[in-house]
């Protein structure tokens, strides 16, 4: 397989092999695969977690209507929360 890289990745390839971080090219290129599948695994858990907690809070009756209302309220307190400077929960951002 062939892969063309930019400029930039490529002098970050060729940095790190030489600073010694890795002994060639394929080692790095196979190490950030590894840690990218890892990270997508690392989503996907956690995305079905949420699912099930989810589906948990609904037999159990724990929901909330989604409504006008509802939305207005969300949009209010993420407003307020970055006025404050808080960032978001990672859990809602991609």
């Amino acid at each position: 397989m062939n892969v063309n890289l930019h400029e930039i990745e490529q002098n970050y390839i060729k940095n790190m092999v030489s600073s010694g971080y890795y002994d060639n090219a394929d080692i790095l290129v196979g190490d950030a695969i590894r840690l990218l599948h890892e990270q997508y695994s690392i989503k996907k858990n956690n995305l079905i977690k949420a699912l099930e907690a989810g589906e948990q809070d609904i037999k159990l009756g724990k929901t909330t209507p989604y409504t006008s209302d509802f939305l207005n309220d969300c949009e209010k307190l993420a407003r307020e929360n970055i006025a404050q400077g808080k960032k978001p929960n990672s859990d809602v951002c991609s």
